[in-house]
């Protein structure tokens, strides 16, 4: 009696857990410079079927890789405060955290968008423009605005406490729109990470949606979350619907550009609230 077997319907707990710890380290790699796990492909680099897989599961857990990278921002900007920096240098140098932590993979990809939205032609041009690596003059004040208008939404809220809690709370709920547009809209390339990453299941959609939600519940309170959850659905499809009509569809810079636009509705939106 040597063979051993398990019934069908038991679950390996410590292997569920092992894998949700992957996929959260792989998610966590993606969207940060830290080296906590094997770094899927960038949006530069192709992007396999098997990693795509793994983009794919990961992004279930891009809120709380978001949640991380709030919190770490907004404990800089408390640190800037108590030593007596203005509002809005201390906005700012949160920003600046959060933009480092990520390499800037969002604004890169807002600068990128806003480059092809204001160029001229047909569609498969506007891609080509997005995929110059230089930087042109509606790159440069989408990234202006984008960072302009956070900071002085932040230096605007009343206490330094709230502004933590509004970029956890953003932080989240921004990045949990990404599972989402992967899932609803078509890449608009046959390359590249849209395409590779294929389209992530409805579990990971909810997954994210439900995650978010819970850090904003207790970042900023239920009827803060609720608006919060509003204004990052709102902004996405329209940052989504601007993208289908002029590029046929989505791109890793434009998932880029729905996280910076998303961060931005959340943060008016706790502004609006509060």
């Amino acid at each position: 009696m040597g063979t051993s077997f398990k019934h069908p319907d038991v679950v390996d707990i410590p292997g569920a857990i092992c894998g949700y710890w992957r996929d959260l380290c792989s998610a966590g790699a993606f969207l940060t410079w830290l080296p906590i796990a094997p770094r899927p492909p960038r949006p530069a680099a192709p992007v396999e079927a098997a990693d795509g897989e793994v983009l794919g599961r990961a992004s279930a857990f891009f809120p709380l890789v978001g949640v991380g990278i709030g919190l770490a921002s907004g404990l800089i900007l408390l640190a800037a405060f108590e030593v007596g920096l203005h509002p809005l240098t201390c906005a700012l140098i949160a920003l600046a955290t959060g933009a480092l932590l990520t390499r800037a993979l969002h604004e890169d990809g807002l600068a990128d968008f806003a480059d092809g939205l204001g160029t001229l032609g047909t569609a498969e041009r506007r891609l080509e423009v997005m995929r110059d690596s230089r930087i042109g003059t509606f790159g440069t004040l989408a990234v202006i605005f984008g960072v302009s208008i956070r900071a002085s939404i932040l230096s605007g809220l009343p206490s330094p406490d709230l502004a933590i809690g509004a970029l956890i709370a953003a932080g989240a709920a921004s990045r949990a729109m990404l599972p989402a547009a992967m899932r609803w809209q078509r890449p608009a390339r046959e390359d590249g990470l849209a395409a590779g990453a294929g389209a992530p299941g409805w579990p990971q959609v909810i997954t994210a949606a439900v995650l978010a939600f819970v850090a904003a519940l207790f970042a900023v309170g239920f009827w803060v979350s609720l608006g919060i959850g509003l204004a990052v659905a709102l902004a996405t499809l329209m940052t989504t619907l601007v993208a289908q009509r002029t590029l046929g569809g989505q791109t890793g810079d434009v998932l880029g550009a729905i996280q910076v636009i998303a961060e931005t509705a959340a943060l008016a939106a706790v502004a609006m609230l509060i």
